[in-house]
């Protein structure tokens, strides 16, 4: 049955609906073991309207298997070509990473990396990083990192601080990033 479309269907406790996502809109998923308890939990990263939306399961160690624990839409900017779509990673430190940018298209390129860590029992932005070159102009860079948990950041290896700002991911939105990191 060709014509059929598959789902794949993750519960929710958190919603009164059960939450069906088409697998064409996937972009990105990322299992790791945020919540401590031995079971798999995920990080999945689907087609919005215009952006990119992220979804992450908890394993509830029961047999009911996952639970939504976090809906955040428009998380992230996603083009239609290769080097312009957004994905999923994790860093060192097992906290979860959401990147998008363009690197592929016109002289200015660019990458935003957000840190989304597990703290007491909450998803936090724990760190922005922005990185930008122009493909015309090579001493036209810029390095900005922020780590929001510590209250520091770095534009171009130059320190600067910044107010701890562990927004919860379901609050993050662009006016959180420093003026140092803006795009420009």
């Amino acid at each position: 049955m060709r014509w059929m479309l598959f789902w794949v269907l993750l519960s929710s406790a958190a919603m009164a609906e059960p939450l069906v996502i088409s697998p064409h809109r996937v972009i990105d998923v990322v299992t790791a073991d945020w919540n401590g308890d031995g079971d798999f939990d995920r990080a999945v990263l689907i087609e919005g309207d215009e952006d990119a939306d992220l979804r992450i399961y908890l394993s509830n160690g029961g047999e009911e298997g996952m639970a939504l624990s976090v809906s955040r839409p428009g998380i992230a900017w996603r083009g239609a070509m290769w080097g312009t779509v957004p994905s999923l990673g994790l860093n060192a430190a097992g906290s979860l990473q959401v990147y998008s940018g363009n690197q592929s298209i016109g002289r200015n390129r660019w990458q935003e990396t957000l840190t989304i860590a597990y703290r007491k029992g909450r998803f936090v932005v724990a760190g922005f990083t922005f990185e930008s070159h122009d493909t015309l102009e090579p001493g036209l860079n810029k390095h900005c990192d922020v780590n929001y948990l510590a209250g520091v950041g770095l534009l171009d290896d130059v320190p600067f601080e910044v107010d701890p700002l562990p927004a919860e991911v379901t609050d993050w939105n662009p006016a959180m990033v420093p003026d140092q990191c803006a795009a420009g």
